[in-house]
């Protein structure tokens, strides 16, 4: 098994170094949920930074086989993302198959109100082990753009645009109280982009409370 991790972490340390990524949130976490006593602090990175961003993720469990996350994400490009999400646990033998519901919040600046706002829905089913894990989901996003006439009469307008399509991911993760997981997603857009695109993204967390599973 750690033979088998560490050739899925150069497998997707090299794939990233040469896809191109989007606003397409990853997940950075298997479908093992954490208990009520449990919560866990970290980071993700979309590689390259120059493309991608890097985002923090706090994660609590709250009720039995149910936990809640937010990342907050964006950084250093100037724009920020806000990713809440619930995750249910509804098998846990022989697989673990979770479903998790996302939710986007994205701008382009921090200050400018006229810069584009992107809402998404993210519905997910997660299945796997809490080492190795694969997911398919269904992206849908709104951007909504705001424009001004530069001439009499000064008119105000805005468009809205909706895309959507399907996302796999395939996962790894390993580790107790401190767990690494790097992501490979497809996402398939036919209205953001025809021809599907593939994104990598690396997260790293902290697990506090009770003592984690192996």
């Amino acid at each position: 098994m750690k033979i088998l991790a560490h050739y899925l972490f150069a497998i997707l340390l090299f794939i990233s170094l040469i896809v191109e990524m989007n606003c397409v949130p990853s997940s950075y976490q298997s479908p093992r949920v954490l208990r009520p006593q449990e919560k866990s602090v970290g980071a993700g990175l979309s590689l390259p930074v120059t493309e991608g961003d890097v985002s923090l993720c706090l994660r609590s469990g709250v009720l039995k086989n149910i936990d809640v996350g937010i990342k907050i994400g964006g950084f250093p490009n100037y724009a920020y993302g806000i990713f809440p999400d619930i995750k249910y646990c509804f098998v846990e033998q022989p697989l673990l198959i979770s479903a998790d519901l996302g939710f986007l919040y994205h701008s382009d600046s921090f200050m400018a109100e006229n810069e584009p706002r992107t809402y998404g829905l993210y519905p997910t089913v997660l299945l796997g082990s809490d080492r190795i894990y694969g997911g398919i989901g269904w992206n849908y996003r709104i951007k909504r753009e705001t424009y001004y006439s530069m001439f009499p009469p000064y008119e105000t307008w805005v468009t809205t645009s909706r895309s959507s399509g399907p996302r796999i991911m395939l996962g790894a993760s390993w580790g107790k109280r401190w767990k690494f997981n790097p992501e490979i997603i497809f996402n398939f857009d036919p209205l953001a982009r025809p021809y599907g695109i593939v994104m990598v993204g690396c997260g790293i967390q902290r697990i506090f409370g009770q003592q984690t599973r192996d």
